[in-house]
């Protein structure tokens, strides 16, 4: 939801707008993942699967599998909001 009123309300700030919702989304991605103890609560295979989701997605665009831009700051977003994820729940979560 976060995302989306980003979106909607910084029509100006172009970078914000369409990479912080990235970001948030990888975050949540990974969140939901590890809330839901998926993959038996391998904090690898968790954030291996989150990568490779967005990184097959990602790439799909590139290739025309699915409607989208290529875009490396997207790659760069994500990451962020992985790493973001692993790093709050490694704090909060152990």
């Amino acid at each position: 939801m976060l995302g989306i009123l980003i979106y909607w309300l910084m029509p100006e700030f172009r970078l914000i707008r369409n990479h912080v919702p990235d970001m948030l989304w990888s975050f949540s991605l990974y969140s939901t993942l590890r809330i839901l103890e998926t993959f038996y609560s391998n904090k690898k295979l968790i954030f291996i699967a989150s990568i490779g989701i967005f990184i097959f997605y990602e790439f799909g665009q590139r290739f025309n599998w699915f409607y989208g831009t290529y875009d490396y700051y997207d790659l760069i977003s994500y990451s962020v909001g992985v790493l973001f994820a692993l790093v709050v729940f490694d704090i909060f979560y152990q």
